[in-house]
């Protein structure tokens, strides 16, 4: 039976979506550490900022790469909703009960940085088409 388009489009969704997974994991899911400032007493974490930007910057460049063939549509609900519940999963087993209020947040702060990520796919593929026209 022969491969088209939309069972290529599928196999590539299912790809960024394994590829969104594993950039939770290798850079969030594994770190359960909390940091406590031993001047203030102040506890924060478990994340810290060089990995929150490291994680940013290798979701933001699947989701350019994934704009040469899937739609930006898909790549932002793709990227968006399994970085969520990915987040959430672990999240979830916070005794505050506090993860829900933080789900929407990386929702939220997913969803409108892979806006912001398709866009400038979008507008790098545009400059790329012109230069070799």
């Amino acid at each position: 039976m022969p491969v088209g388009p939309t069972d290529r489009r599928r196999l590539l969704g299912l790809l960024l979506v394994a590829a969104t997974v594993l950039t939770w994991w290798v850079f969030l899911g594994r770190d359960t550490t909390y940091q406590r400032d031993p001047d203030s007493g102040v506890t924060s974490g478990p994340y810290e900022q060089p990995q929150i930007l490291a994680c940013a910057a290798v979701l933001a460049l699947l989701a350019i790469g994934a704009g040469w063939w899937l739609r930006r549509t898909a790549i932002v609900v793709l990227v968006t909703g399994a970085f969520t519940l990915a987040w959430s999963a672990e999240a979830s087993s916070d005794e505050t009960g506090l993860w829900l209020v933080g789900a929407i947040g990386v929702l939220v702060g997913c969803g409108a940085g892979m806006v912001l990520a398709t866009w400038l796919g979008d507008g790098l593929r545009s400059l790329l088409a012109r230069r070799s026209a």
